[in-house]
């Protein structure tokens, strides 16, 4: 008879933030429910991780799925603080096994890019990691929740991404942390990285296609590390405009900025 197939390979999932909520239902006429065809993320019901495998009992298929609940916050309310507590909880993920082959991390699409971009540059494993969101709700109208979320896992246990970092996939549509941008409010290919494209994709029939690779330094090949970081010093952004003066970078320094990074006009020159 043939050998028997190989395990699933263990995939950890964590909730870092609100990354696929369910819209609540609302009554329609004759007081029937009806699925809303769209509500934006933020004012969702939001599920935990059992009530995502609940909702998309295929994934737990395609993985030996571990499902960590870090925390259930709006993605526009993330801080400074949350990427800190993040980043920590994947080393101690690392750390507490030696046979993971992936991390799967469901975020809000609002900040997702920005958490990416912490995480990869400071997650100290060679673990890839994947973080998904939805643009439209679990329990909406053609959502992509469930498909972002199998892709994820399959990528994540691929041997494919060995070696790719902290990757974004929504849209079956795998996108580098540091390059990638969300580019619209409702579009599913929101995600994109416009000057240098996406890394590959993530085929509907379990094929991680990838075409190129990150070159810049990631997650254990950086300077940086949280293991002896309690917070983050504060670090404000001010923007140049036609008219703009010296009130906002006075206002950021008395609320006790460290650092200012200036949004300059071209080339370089500040308003």
């Amino acid at each position: 008879p043939p050998p028997p197939p190989p395990p699933p390979p263990p995939i950890f999932f964590l909730q870092a933030q609100d990354g696929i909520p369910a819209a609540q239902e609302s009554r329609g006429l004759g007081d029937v429910y009806k699925r809303q065809v769209w509500e934006y993320m933020d004012f969702g019901t939001r599920l935990n991780i059992s009530d995502i495998l609940n909702q998309f009992p295929e994934v737990e298929e395609a993985a030996d799925v571990v499902p960590i609940n870090v925390r259930q916050v709006s993605s526009s309310g993330i801080i400074p603080d949350d990427w800190v507590a993040l980043s920590k909880t994947i080393q101690e993920v690392d750390q507490s096994r030696d046979d993971i082959d992936g991390i799967v991390i469901t975020h809000g699409t609002a900040t997702l890019e920005e958490t990416a971009y912490f995480i990869n540059l400071t997650a100290k494993t060679k673990i890839p990691i994947v973080m998904i969101g939805a643009q439209r709700p679990s329990s909406g109208f053609a959502t992509d929740a469930g498909s972002n979320l199998l892709s994820a896992i399959r990528a994540a246990g691929s041997k494919e991404a060995a070696g790719l970092g902290v990757m974004v996939l929504l849209n079956e549509e795998i996108q580098a942390a540091r390059e990638v941008t969300k580019t619209s409010t409702l579009r599913l290919e929101t995600f994109q990285t416009p000057d240098l494209g996406m890394l590959g994709y993530a085929d509907p029939d379990g094929k991680i296609a990838i075409y190129r690779r990150p070159s810049r330094p990631h997650t254990i090949d950086t300077v940086f590390d949280t293991n002896y970081i309690s917070e983050l010093p504060r670090v404000d952004i001010v923007p140049s405009y036609a008219g703009a003066d010296g009130t906002a970078i006075e206002a950021f320094i008395s609320a006790g900025a460290k650092a200012i990074v200036v949004s300059t006009l071209a080339p370089g020159l500040p308003a």
